[in-house]
């Protein structure tokens, strides 16, 4: 899936000139997502360490039995996540939030480049991401429609190519990690210490999947905002 063909231009570029967008390409909501993701990412790296630090404390049992020590780097493990799961959870809240404005903006202004260019209406933009199952493809489908109704055609009109890369990367990256969240939050109620180990290796590999899902998620929202500036502003067709 790494082009699809773009949706159709109006049949000037004066019908999707700057007043054609009636919210506006969401600049400002841009800006303040990026400083969100920022955050949530730094605080995805926190959430690593602890569970590197917990990784190595149930090692630490496996290979030296129930020592005082041993218990001990298990608390201070236990207490460790503890406190970066709540940091995480405080910056998390707020990013989402801004998303799904950020989300259902450039859906409203995607539809009117492109009206026809979307199976679901403009709630569904917000909406996709409660149903079970089907947040795991809905929202990834409206946003690959919003992406190609954000793109501009060849300076004379014609079709051109339009990568979707940015949003198949982003999207690999952030389900792989919520999957693998839920498979170690299972894995996490063995009775056995080597099934905390899985849990705990399965976790560290969720943590590295956020983390370049959050620096992706910015280049994702960044380069949208971008092309729909670009379409409302300069009209269908791009300068070069």
């Amino acid at each position: 899936m790494s082009s699809v063909n773009p949706t159709a231009p109006p049949e000037s570029s004066e019908s999707s000139a700057p007043s054609a967008s009636p919210s506006g390409p969401p600049a400002g909501l841009a800006t303040a997502l990026t400083v969100l993701l920022a955050l949530a990412t730094l605080a995805g790296l926190a959430g690593l360490f602890a569970d590197y630090r917990a990784y190595e404390a149930v090692s630490a049992f496996i290979d030296g039995g129930a020592t005082q020590a041993t218990l001990e780097g298990f608390a201070s493990a236990d207490r460790l996540g503890s406190v970066t799961a709540s940091a995480q959870a405080f910056v998390e809240l707020p990013t989402a939030v801004v998303f799904l404005v950020w989300f259902h903006r450039v859906r409203v202004n995607a539809a009117v480049f492109a009206p026809d260019g979307f199976a679901r209406g403009t709630r569904w933009a917000v909406g996709c991401w409660f149903i079970p199952i089907g947040q795991l493809w809905l929202p990834f489908k409206t946003a690959t429609e919003i992406w190609g109704a954000s793109a501009q055609a060849a300076p004379d009109g014609s079709w051109r190519r339009v990568s979707y890369g940015p949003v198949l990367a982003w999207w690999a990256t952030w389900t792989g990690s919520k999957l693998l969240s839920f498979a170690a939050n299972r894995l996490a109620g063995s009775d056995s210490v080597t099934g905390l180990r899985t849990s705990a290796t399965v976790s560290l590999t969720a943590d590295l999947l956020f983390l370049a899902s959050g620096v992706l998620a910015v280049r994702f929202v960044r380069t949208l905002t971008a092309m729909q500036h670009a379409k409302a502003t300069q009209g269908p067709n791009a300068l070069v």
